[in-house]
């Protein structure tokens, strides 16, 4: 279990529950990731200061690592395979401002 865990599991909840229609799917995972990037900032501020800028890549990696392992036992699940896609391709991501509030 790593030190981001329950972030990284109440990020995993939220796709999970997605409704996989095509509108906005992909900025809906994206804020998910977005809303774990948050909370990891927030907390890195408060409680390792010292290691603030590597908390959100750590994070990440925690998340990519939990995303494949949830892919390998429902490797058809479109909100797991957009969310692996997104953060395996940081390029992709939905920009801050078209994020729903």
């Amino acid at each position: 279990m790593g030190r981001w865990q329950q972030v990284t599991d109440d990020v995993l909840a939220v796709p999970a529950r997605i409704d996989t229609e095509p509108r906005g799917f992909r900025i809906r995972v994206d804020a998910a990731i977005s809303q774990g990037e948050d909370d990891v900032s927030a907390l890195a501020a408060t409680s390792f200061p010292d290691e603030k800028t590597r908390c959100v890549p750590e994070f990440l990696a925690e998340l990519l690592e939990a995303v494949s392992e949830r892919l390998k036992s429902d490797p058809a699940n479109k909100a797991f395979l957009e969310a692996q896609k997104l953060l395996k391709t940081p390029g992709i991501r939905v920009p801050a401002d078209q994020r729903p509030t």
